[in-house]
Formats: structure tokens, C-alpha cells, sequence
């Protein structure tokens, strides 16, 4: 089967917000970059043509600092100064988690009509893509988009197209190990089982100290989308959130973070492309609008 990818490399981002979820500080979650691609697909129906759909978003991250230091045995926040406000009076100190990354973007796309509708995507994203952001973060540089269609059985176009993605780490969704872990009855929650494949443990025997994990690999939790915690409320006139919702068009719903189990991988130990690109998802009966990577 054949399918048709956009690749947006070495995209650089400053001032990204790291915080994805209230307990986590990190890379900004795929919700981020799914809300990036979701804003880019609604301006090129625009621009171009409104029946290319982007189906699915991956990521692979070149590098990542999180703009923090290290006062003694604690991680402390960079703090910056904010622009001055109307009446030339400094704004309050807020500290706030931010990180610079370079991260380069697949899309997978359908929809094209023709080999012009590629090239004015290209043309397009190579004059607007500066004026977006990524989880609020600023666009500095990126390399020249280009596009791929490979057939997803043939393993060594699946292995050509992933070195594209080199030097980096794709993230993909670990949750089946949360479900093994609890199906083995070794955890009664899915957050005990989340944290085992984080925690380091250390066994001391006789003085001697040996650190280990309970499975190899650069796990990581990862915000995915929320769970929604009211039913959809609708924004009548007079209500209480007339006034305090964003878009009075659509129905509201109070909501927490859904967190799961991520994993960074090279690309080239990859043999299914889809294990690393996320579509969203919505389970009406557990009220879940989340990204999974799973079919």
C-alpha cells in the first residue's frame, strides 16, 4: 500500500512551553505538535485545496534543552524578564517551564490530486511555516520540506525513509506495557505501573550496589490528550460560560490530563511506520479525546 508523507526537517523552537501536564516537564506533548499540524492542514483547505486531509503526525526529536540550572542537588526553573507593559511598568516574575528544541515533522497526507498540489504545499510551508508556532513556541529555522510516497510493506522503502529522520529519537506509545503489567497482576493502577518502567531500582547486597530497570528502553510519561470529567455543556445565552469560553460556537467540557507511557527510539529500529505516527481519538463511553499511535 502506498501512502504519502510530508517531512518538515529540522524545525528549531525557542520559548516552547515544557510543561504538557500538571506532574510533567519535559518535551511539549503530541497534543502540541497534532494542534500544529491540525492549524496547518485548516489554512492550506484555505490556501490550496480542501480535500487534503493530514491523517497522522509523527515527530523526531534532533535535540532538547530545557531552559533550567542546578543550584546544589536541586533543578531550578530559568526565570526571564517579560516585555514591559503599557504603562512602561516591569510585569511581575512568573516561573514557567520552557524549553528550546529541533524536531523534525512527518505528516502524512491524503487527498492530493495532482504532483501541483505537493509542490504548493511545499511552496506554501517554505513562505508561512515562520509565522506558526509549536506549543507556543517560537519558529527560528527549518530545513527545505520535502515529500515521500513508499509503499508501507516493502520494508526497505520503509528503512529508506526513516533514515530521513537521522540523527534523532521518534516517540512512540508504550501503553501496551501499562496493560501487560497490570494483566500480570504485579500492579493494582495504571499509574503504579506507568512509574515501574520509570523508576531506577537499586538492589544492595553485601555492600554492593546494582542499579536496573525492569525494561530497557528510554521511557518517558507523555501527556496524550484529556479525559473529560463533565458532560458537554452547552454555551447558552446567560449562562456562566458566556462570557468565559473561548469559542461560544462549540459545546464545553471540563476535562484533566490523560498521561501515558512513551518510548524514544531510534528510527531505523523501527519496521512499522505507524509506530510512531498519532491520529487522534475519541472513546464517547470513558468521555477519552486523546492521540494514540495504536489502530
Amino acid at each position: 500500500m502506498t501512502r504519502t508523507f510530508l517531512i518538515i526537517p529540522r524545525v528549531r523552537v525557542i520559548n516552547a512551553n515544557a510543561m504538557s501536564a500538571p506532574f510533567i516537564i519535559g518535551l511539549p506533548s503530541i497534543t502540541s505538535f497534532m494542534g500544529f499540524t491540525h492549524k496547518l492542514q485548516l489554512d492550506i483547505h484555505e490556501e490550496i485545496n480542501r480535500d487534503i486531509r493530514f491523517l497522522r503526525t509523527g515527530i523526531s526529536i534532533h535535540s532538547f534543552n530545557l531552559r533550567a540550572y542546578k543550584e546544589g542537588s536541586r533543578n531550578l526553573l530559568s526565570i526571564t524578564r517579560n516585555p514591559l507593559k503599557k504603562d512602561g511598568t516591569s510585569p511581575s516574575f512568573v516561573e514557567e517551564a520552557k524549553c528550546n528544541f529541533e524536531v523534525s515533522i512527518v505528516i502524512e497526507v491524503s487527498g492530493i490530486n495532482c504532483e501541483e498540489n505537493i509542490t504548493d504545499i511545499i511552496s506554501y510551508l517554505n513562505s508561512s511555516l515562520m509565522k506558526y508556532k509549536i506549543s507556543s513556541g517560537d519558529l527560528l529555522s527549518f530545513s527545505n520540506p520535502l515529500s515521500d510516497s513508499i509503499n508501507v510493506e516493502n520494508i526497505s522503502e520503509v528503512k529508506g525513509f526513516l533514515k530521513k529522520l537521522m540523527i534523532g529519537y521518534v516517540l512512540t506509545e508504550r501503553k501496551d506495557l501499562i496493560k501487560n503489567r497490570i494483566n500480570e497482576e504485579k500492579c493494582t493502577n495504571s499509574l503504579d505501573a506507568m512509574l515501574d518502567f520509570l523508576k531506577i531500582n537499586i538492589k544492595d547486597e553485601n555492600g554492593n550496589k546494582e542499579f536496573f530497570k525492569i525494561e530497557s528502553g528510554w521511557f518517558v510519561p507523555i501527556s496524550v490528550g484529556y479525559h473529560g470529567i463533565t458532560p458537554l455543556i452547552s454555551n447558552k445565552e446567560g449562562s456562566s460560560l458566556d462570557n468565559n469560553q473561548r469559542d461560544p460556537r462549540f459545546k464545553h467540557v471540563f476535562c484533566e490530563s490523560l498521561i501515558t507511557l512513551g518510548e524514544f527510539k531510534l528510527p531505523t529500529t523501527l519496521n512499522n511506520i505507524d509506530d510512531f505516527l498519532w491520529k487522534y481519538a475519541y472513546e464517547s463511553e470513558k468521555n477519552y479525546f486523546y492521540c494514540t499511535t495504536h489502530n
